[in-house]
């Protein structure tokens, strides 16, 4: 009988075994890369150590998933997430807590200690990294927000593999989670830039008022009404997007229908925060 036949035997806490600790390290090579880089080591800042950055984080995830489920019966998987650290508030999840809102706080705040070019300067460190990357997109040098955006989209993608292959034998949850990973991809990261190679403003196709709650103020309309035609037919696509597409949809299909199948922040949560969804608040009162 092989692996696929025979039932996983567990002990608890799981572990992990050498395939699933390789691809972990991996994993952590391709994070250790873009460490050095934002902490100032210059030899690193090429395409080379930026597609084997690439390389070693989403192998790493994907790896790592493929692993932990597609080596065993499809089904919901939990086993043992009370033991992990990182999934039941431990010591790893408060670190890896604090060093993400650290970077939150960097990228707002503080994007040059990140390597963001000033008053004409260029860009160093983590964005100039990313500089070539975004002048093929949009023929413009990298900013804070176009290296978060990407990891954002890459987020998405490689734990949206693991996502479906933890939810292979549900084919709403395979659909579903296709989509949020074709919207971030298509709609958020891409089109934005390369309307911009194309000489037109930023557009980001979710402007729907209250979700873009500057929808209606002078300087956004004004900015949607002076760039011609393509302005034009984008403010009427949000104004239909409020008073038509969004009323329709959510009365058929609820809320669902954004926050679950187009919606970035949801997509987020439903790839890269599978693995914590139990630590939600399941009461009555939270429902309400």
């Amino acid at each position: 009988m092989n692996s696929l036949s025979t039932p996983a035997v567990h002990t608890y806490p799981p572990h992990t075994d050498r395939i699933q600790r390789a691809f972990v390290a991996l994993g952590l090579v391709g994070v250790l890369i873009f460490g050095l880089v934002t902490f100032g080591v210059k030899d690193l800042n090429s395409s080379l150590f930026f597609i084997t950055g690439i390389i070693c984080i989403s192998l790493g995830v994907i790896g790592f998933s493929w692993r932990t489920y597609l080596m065993r019966h499809a089904g919901i998987r939990n086993d043992g997430i009370w033991f992990s650290g990182t999934m039941s508030r431990g010591m790893s999840a408060w670190i890896t807590a604090i060093v993400i809102t650290f970077f939150y706080v960097i990228l707002y705040w503080f994007p040059e200690y990140l390597g963001l070019g000033t008053n004409g300067e260029k860009n160093t460190n983590l964005v100039e990294m990313f500089d070539p990357l975004s002048i093929w997109l949009k023929g413009l040098p990298a900013s804070q927000w176009f290296v978060y955006g990407f990891f954002y989209t890459l987020g998405i993608i490689v734990f949206g593999v693991r996502f479906i292959w933890k939810y292979r034998h549900n084919r709403y949850q395979i659909w579903r989670t296709l989509s949020v990973m074709f919207f971030q991809l298509g709609f958020a990261f891409l089109l934005p830039e390369l309307l911009l190679r194309l000489n037109y403003p930023y557009f980001d196709l979710k402007n729907m008022w209250p979700l873009n709650y500057y929808f209606f103020d002078e300087w956004s309309v004004n900015g949607f009404l002076s760039t011609g035609r393509l302005g034009l037919l984008m403010f009427l696509f949000g104004l239909s997007m409020i008073f038509i597409i969004s009323p329709v949809l959510t009365y058929f299909y609820g809320k669902r229908w954004y926050c679950s199948w187009v919606c970035g922040c949801g997509g987020l949560a439903e790839t890269v925060g599978d693995p914590y969804r139990h630590l939600s608040d399941k009461s009555l009162k939270a429902w309400q």
